[in-house]
């Protein structure tokens, strides 16, 4: 079922240029990501859409690993509408993984604390040595164009993480001892990551690309 009251926040909260430009959040989905792809394969979509589910039923990451993704979670996935040719969907990697750590780590500087997210290559976030968010990347590419290209993301924030994986995941009410509002949560990583792209396309990799090595967990 559609989530409209949270369609509808969100539409009034962001400001993009690139992303964005239409939302559909659901209770429950099986994938983000298997949603966007299926309304690419229809050649209706003429702009950028976020897709978001309260739940993910079949949740994955890189290589199909599942991704546990209950109520409480952020799960999205995000259209680019970006010209650029494929041999940057390394660049729009980093630029996707900073935007999502230094949002995390904006939501934990306002509530006093100093901690500071890390980077696990090549796209997922950590926090105290454990995952808090993962990033996933899917292009089609074809004659050396791409089709399409799609970023999916899930972050823990509200929800409880099963004590079978507590030793190696977490959630950011576990880090700042409080719930967070889920809509004003990623508006504020969608407009960040859109700031981010306008600066990536006018001056290049560069600053993201400093930044993503300053905050890499090197074992």
């Amino acid at each position: 079922m559609l989530c409209k009251d949270n369609c509808e926040k969100l539409s009034k909260l962001i400001n993009t240029k690139y992303i964005a430009k239409k939302i559909l959040w659901f209770d429950e989905l099986e994938s983000t990501q298997k949603y966007l792809k299926n309304l690419i394969g229809t050649n209706k979509l003429d702009e950028s859409i976020v897709i978001v589910a309260d739940r993910q039923t079949c949740g994955y990451g890189r290589y199909e690993r599942k991704w546990f993704s209950p109520v409480g979670g952020l799960w999205f996935s995000v259209l680019f509408k970006l010209n650029i040719s494929p041999n940057k969907i390394s660049d729009i990697v980093n630029v996707s993984v900073v935007s999502v750590s230094n949002t995390l780590d904006d939501i934990i500087k306002n509530t006093g604390l100093t901690i500071e997210t890390k980077i696990k290559p090549p796209n997922d976030v950590f926090i105290n040595n454990k995952k808090i968010a993962g990033i996933i990347i899917e292009t089609s590419i074809l004659n050396n164009n791409i089709q399409w290209l799609i970023m999916g993301v899930g972050i823990n924030i509200n929800n409880d993480i099963p004590v079978e994986i507590s030793d190696t995941a977490i959630s950011l009410k576990d880090i700042i001892k409080q719930k967070t509002d889920l809509v004003v949560l990623l508006s504020e990583l969608l407009n960040n990551l859109d700031k981010n792209l306008i600066v990536f396309t006018d001056t290049g990799i560069d600053i993201f690309l400093k930044e993503y090595k300053r905050k890499l967990i090197i074992n």
